[in-house]
């Protein structure tokens, strides 16, 4: 365990929480910037447990029995936690928590391109988060719709190269194409960033967003390059593939990849869900071709 990781009480988490600016929320954590770091908080670690107890019922004269909210009082019971991290051993067994948020830290110093949690956040002694490092300047890996197809290639490249060395260090992202709610320029839910320099930045790798494995995992590689294909096609089409995927418009999907250079059968593998790292990477090279 490292001896970087950071021990508060309620009270300063409380205090940070209303000091700091919050820049981003998403259902499992809300994020807030702390000095060069941010500090995730996920959410159900944060409520108070429930009390509820059921008192002796009470009846009408016809036999019925009469509810009233004073019925329930007083019993603890314990919320199911949010899961900091999965993490599948090399015999299949599931780990959760911090034991699982520990071995990936120690996972990232072979990281070069991507920074995933640093350390573990202890509120009275109780894993409640993460950090993660500060990004300065950035916005919505969206926000690539506006560059030129030549910039919008070679970020998508970039992009890539970071999945696949995440990929051979057998960390899967599995919550890459996300879109604001109101902007799709938001990056308050962006788990991709772009800098200043139009370099992307991986984000949100923990919770249900990121699935670490102890050897190469084809179920969660398969997961990935998914969402992954996803958000370049959506990057160099300009197209709202993911709504089309969920309207089952799939007519639309192969129109704009067919248009875009794709041959007919990576547009089959990407409908079906069966798109590999090696088909992206064509598939980039066969729509700077087409342009």
């Amino acid at each position: 365990m490292s001896n970087l990781n950071v021990y508060l009480t309620k009270t300063q988490l409380d205090e940070i929480m209303a000091k700091n600016k919050k820049i981003g929320e998403g259902t499992e954590g809300i994020c807030f910037r702390y000095g060069n770091e941010i500090y995730k908080i996920y959410k159900k670690l944060l409520e108070e447990p429930k009390t509820k107890i059921f008192i002796e019922p009470q009846y009408d004269s016809d036999g019925v029995r009469i509810y009233k909210k004073e019925d329930f009082r007083n019993v603890k019971y314990s919320n199911n936690p949010n899961r900091l991290i999965k993490y599948i051993t090399q015999d299949g067994t599931v780990l959760h928590n911090e034991q699982a948020l520990n071995i990936a830290i120690d996972r990232g110093h072979k990281i070069v391109g991507t920074k995933i949690p640093q350390k573990i956040i202890y509120v009275n002694g109780v894993a409640r988060g993460c950090v993660y490092p500060y990004y300065r300047f950035t916005k919505s890996i969206y926000s690539a719709y506006r560059k030129t197809f030549k910039k919008r290639l070679k970020i998508c490249r970039m992009l890539l190269n970071k999945v696949q060395e995440l990929i051979d260090n057998n960390i899967y992202p599995v919550d890459l194409c996300q879109k604001g709610i109101n902007n799709l320029y938001d990056k308050n839910y962006a788990n991709v960033l772009l800098n200043y320099k139009n370099e992307p930045i991986l984000i949100d790798l923990d919770g249900k967003s990121a699935l670490y494995s102890e050897v190469p995992n084809e179920l969660y590689n398969k997961h990935t390059c998914t969402t992954l294909s996803n958000l370049i096609f959506e990057i160099l089409t300009r197209e709202d593939i993911q709504e089309d995927y969920n309207d089952e418009d799939y007519d639309a999907i192969r129109q704009y990849l067919t248009k875009a250079g794709l041959t007919d059968e990576l547009v089959e593998r990407f409908l079906e869900n069966e798109m590999s790292m090696e088909d992206i990477s064509e598939s980039i090279d066969l729509m700077e071709r087409n342009r």
